[in-house]
């Protein structure tokens, strides 16, 4: 099984966690808390959108409401108006955008969704 990370600097410690592993991503303020499917989370620095944009290089998350982005690896069932479901039962609201981008997500490519690349690493310095 190939494995993609993203590696993220708080100070002078580095945290790294597989792409695979996070199942969403909720804003909180100038804070971003990353949700596991450990039933873990932690909360790191950076806006929402920042991290957006480096989690898109993996091509599988998808903001999916203004305070949320979504792991699509992890959804569960099919996106409805109100929200989408994740693994372990999870309801994230979807906003109009949110389907929009749901919608643009499912036409892209397989390979642009489910392909994951060993030696694609991402790394986030804040």
């Amino acid at each position: 099984t190939t494995l993609t990370f993203i590696t993220l600097k708080i100070g002078r410690k580095l945290f790294n966690y597989t792409i695979t592993a996070i199942l969403y991503l909720k804003a909180e303020s100038n804070y971003c808390r990353f949700f596991f499917e450990n039933g873990k989370s932690e909360v790191h620095y950076g806006t929402l959108g920042h991290f957006e944009r480096q989690l898109a290089k993996a091509n599988c998350f998808v903001r999916v409401e203004r305070s949320y982005v979504a792991n699509m690896l992890h959804l569960s069932e099919a996106c409805t108006k109100d929200g989408i479901t994740l693994n372990c039962d999870i309801f994230l609201p979807v906003d109009k955008n949110g389907l929009k981008a749901l919608d643009a997500y499912h036409k892209g490519s397989p390979s642009q969704r489910q392909k994951h690349d060993s030696h694609n690493i991402l790394k986030v310095a804040i």
